[in-house]
């Protein structure tokens, strides 16, 4: 993660798009911790990366988190978001359920 200004050339073009993006968790609970933070940095820098998208900084916090990307002129700001916000919440939420129910599954069986 560098914070150095890149512009992009293109055939006929010459481009700097940067974006501050900041979203929280869903009432704002405080689950970004540990394993979960970890993973959401690799999902955020995966998705990025196949958005063609330079991930400039990232802080993720307990309850929100606080992306700066540099990004092609041929990507509205809202799809990025919906990319990255929505393939990273499906994959958490997944290995959430897989751990909690491998839990749930040792528990049961030891009662």
């Amino acid at each position: 993660m560098s914070m150095r200004q890149s512009y992009r050339h293109k055939t006929t073009s010459v481009t700097l798009i940067n974006y501050h993006f900041i979203w929280i968790t869903r009432r704002k609970r405080k689950v970004l911790i540990g394993e979960v933070e970890s993973r959401l940095l690799e999902l955020i820098r995966e998705t990025s990366q196949n958005l063609d998208c330079e991930v400039l900084a990232v802080e993720i916090m307990p309850d929100h988190v606080h992306l700066f990307l540099n990004c092609p002129p041929t990507l509205a700001p809202d799809q990025i978001m919906f990319r990255i916000k929505g393939y990273s919440s499906k994959v958490l939420r997944i290995d959430t359920l897989a751990a909690s129910a491998t839990v749930r599954g040792v528990c049961a069986s030891h009662d």
